[in-house]
């Protein structure tokens, strides 16, 4: 009789994982391979594109924090898709971690609101640091990626996690798209309590222009 083989979420992430550094290891040996063929033979050496993936940790459920973890998708007028960042973490600034406790724990008001607008910038100068209060250089114009209300926020009752997303749907041209923030309000720029905050790991969008599209998702975790 067979038995049903039963395993804790924490065993299912250390296989993904696992898993996940294996085909990483065998995708750069390929190219590795395939470039050293191409130069014996004179051939062009194609970029190793294997750079571009990395295997994904999924939180650990058995330790206490507050984080969150960036994606970011770009989808090109030809319906090439290109991830941008890929559960990335992040900052979250001082005056978030105040504004939190304050509005949570403080505050004897109801007139504060929680950090459900997303703001983008081509900026990469600003150190995404705890002391940090704005975005710098934030994209205002095309009005299409202004900062915006989320169009997806979502919590499950009794979990441990949320999700703010929005699709920017460009409506001009823009030369890059670095970095993306959280604000307590979509009126921009510099305005508001500035939330968590994260630079694009698998590089800028480049130029991009009316049509494309650029999809945000922020996954906060609390314990």
């Amino acid at each position: 009789m067979s038995q049903k083989l039963e395993l804790s979420q924490e065993q299912l992430d250390k296989i993904n994982f696992q898993f996940s550094l294996e085909q990483n290891r065998k995708l750069k040996t390929y190219w590795n391979r395939r470039n050293k063929r191409h130069r014996a033979g004179g051939k062009k050496v194609l970029g190793a594109s294997y750079m571009s993936l990395r295997p994904v940790r999924a939180p650990n459920r058995n330790k206490t924090y507050d984080s969150s973890f960036w994606s970011v998708v770009v989808t090109k007028k030809n319906g090439q898709r290109r991830l941008h960042a890929d559960f990335d973490h992040n900052v979250w600034p001082s005056v978030t971690i105040d504004y939190i406790h304050n509005m949570a724990f403080i505050d004897t008001t109801a007139t504060k609101r929680g950090f459900g607008c997303i703001a983008v910038t081509g900026d990469t100068t600003q150190s995404l640091v705890a002391g940090m209060t704005s975005l710098t250089a934030e994209i205002t114009t095309p009005t299409g990626l202004a900062r915006v209300e989320a169009g997806t926020k979502n919590h499950t009752a009794a979990s441990n996690t949320s999700l703010v997303e929005h699709t920017f749907t460009l409506n001009g041209s823009v030369t890059d798209i670095a970095r993306s923030a959280l604000f307590n309000v979509n009126t921009a720029p510099v305005s508001g309590t500035i939330g968590p905050a994260a630079a694009f790991s698998n590089g800028a969008t480049g130029a991009m222009v009316s049509g494309e599209t650029v999809k945000v998702s922020i996954t906060i975790n609390t314990s």
